[in-house]
């Protein structure tokens, strides 16, 4: 109420505030200032924790985690952000990309973190990669996707099908001539993958999510047989659940995102057209975003909710009256993902439609 009674009077008073303002924030005089209070911060508190530094999202997001993100601030101008959580007083750190690369390893060194965590080969630029992992910190990989060896990440090839994995990678090099790489810094297959190994043979230790992207990558890299663990925690490809619909009741299931093909898009439009001409009495839910709403909008048995956050997605289900969540992705890693999701969230698994 005062905001709105005033703001107008300080407008009125100081009519060149907003472009000082503005000048201000461009300007940012108190950058450095701001920039060595962190970095020494950083150096100072976290080293008690002993923490491990993910690129990527961690496994468990409570309690103090520490996480390294890329950010394509524009076309080719990449920066690196440390985010910092559950230590009061610290939050993020940014890093121009390569200007602050040597500021990124000095900090991280000053950090005492105990290890590196990389995860994919295909959200992060190579050279940062490459950076990241040249020996200065230990590092395991935890592998979630095939983007190590297929430029593809998920080797989904037309109508996202996933491709039989040839073992000719002049096979592999026409599909990417003609659909394009989904990984930064693609040159050509074979230096792709060699790469790939020299990354591999300086971990210090190997994991895979499921035991089909283990035998995947044992498959290109067999030298690698005896270093890639079994990740006992792996829910590996979850059992195809059908769920027995009866015609007259209502049945939702909520798809927790659409918003690309390795996340199930087309499947979604598949399930969707097909319980229609079943005339099955379903709706999906969609809880997230999609790759294209006014395409999913002209089915009239899926219903946008909108993006919801992780701390409402309980709400929205029960709000929704949601029954199920629905596993569509044709990529492993992404079915394990909604999997557990929907153990957390105590709801069954759909991965097709049948009238009962």
């Amino acid at each position: 109420r005062l905001v709105a009674r005033n703001l107008h009077r300080l407008h009125t008073r100081y009519p060149h505030h907003s472009d000082e303002y503005g000048q201000y924030l461009a300007d940012d005089p108190l950058y450095a200032l701001r920039r060595n209070t962190q970095r020494h911060w950083l150096a100072s508190v976290v080293p008690q924790y002993q923490g491990t530094l993910h690129m990527g999202t961690p496994e468990s997001e409570e309690g103090v985690t520490f996480t390294l993100k890329p950010i394509e601030r524009r076309p080719g101008q990449w920066q690196v952000v440390l985010i910092i959580t559950g230590i009061t007083g610290l939050d993020a750190i940014a890093y121009a990309w390569p200007r602050q690369s040597s500021e990124l390893r000095e900090d991280i060194l000053a950090a005492g973190f105990k290890s590196l965590e990389l995860k994919t080969f295909g959200e992060w630029p190579a050279s940062i990669i490459d950076h990241l992992t040249d020996g200065f910190i230990p590092y395991n990989l935890t592998l979630e996707d095939y983007s190590g060896y297929c430029p593809r990440k998920y080797r989904l090839i037309r109508n996202a099908i996933v491709c039989g994995d040839p073992a000719d990678t002049r096979e592999c090099t026409a599909c990417i001539a003609e659909l394009g790489p989904l990984v930064y810094d693609y040159t050509g297959m074979i230096p792709w993958r060699e790469r790939t190994q020299r990354i591999f043979s300086k971990a210090n230790k190997i994991s895979a999510l499921s035991d089909d992207i283990r035998n995947a990558y044992i498959r290109r890299f067999p030298i690698l047989s005896k270093r890639i663990a079994k990740n006992k925690t792996s829910l590996n490809s979850p059992p195809a659940s059908r769920l027995a619909i009866k015609s007259k009741e209502p049945l939702r299931i909520a798809v927790l995102s659409a918003r690309s093909l390795d996340e199930g898009y087309l499947q979604l439009i598949e399930q969707a057209n097909k319980a229609l001409k079943q005339e099955l009495a379903v709706e999906f839910i969609v809880l997230g975003a999609t790759l294209n709403d006014t395409k999913l909008q002209q089915l009239p048995n899926i219903h946008l909710a909108g993006v919801v956050s992780q701390t409402k997605i309980q709400h929205a289900l029960r709000l929704h009256d949601c029954c199920a969540i629905a596993n569509f992705s044709p990529c492993t890693h992404r079915k394990i993902q909604v999997a557990k999701a929907a153990q957390h969230l105590d709801l069954p698994l759909v991965q097709d439609c049948i009238t009962a």
